[in-house]
């Protein structure tokens, strides 16, 4: 980054000159300067240059900043992602279980008539060979 200062393009001596002043509500509103080095006389080029670096080192510091909060807003969404797929799994195997226990509960009911109606057939030919077999005996 020693290289190139074209990023720096935005440093102006009004920026430098009312970073001074700064304010809390200038703080809160993000327009805040974050230079927090020393405000020196720039009068010559070593100055400027350690100026500078300072400026560059702070703004390194933002890119930092704002590589960890990236990466932890990811891991939480991330986490957030996987907890929806979790509760939809779920969802689904709370339709699946109840499901399962409808079909089980319709086959019970199914076998349950087909025996009561074996009986009443069974019965219904009983009453008839006992009327076939006083039948013969007369």
């Amino acid at each position: 980054m020693t290289g190139d200062l074209r990023h720096l393009a935005w440093l102006n001596p009004e920026t430098i000159a009312t970073a001074a002043t700064t304010t809390a509500a200038d703080a809160a509103a993000g327009t805040a300067f974050l230079f927090t080095g020393a405000f020196e006389d720039l009068g010559d080029a070593a100055e400027s240059l350690l100026a500078m670096n300072k400026v560059t080192n702070a703004l390194i510091g933002i890119g930092k900043s704002r590589a960890e909060l990236g990466a932890n807003i990811n891991a939480l969404k991330a986490s957030a992602d996987s907890l929806a797929d979790l509760a939809d799994r779920y969802e689904s195997n709370a339709s699946a279980i109840g499901d399962s226990d409808y079909a089980t509960e319709s086959a019970k009911l199914a076998t349950a008539q087909i025996v009561s109606q074996a009986a009443t057939a069974m019965l219904a030919q009983a009453n008839a060979q006992k009327g076939t077999v006083l039948a013969l005996l007369k």
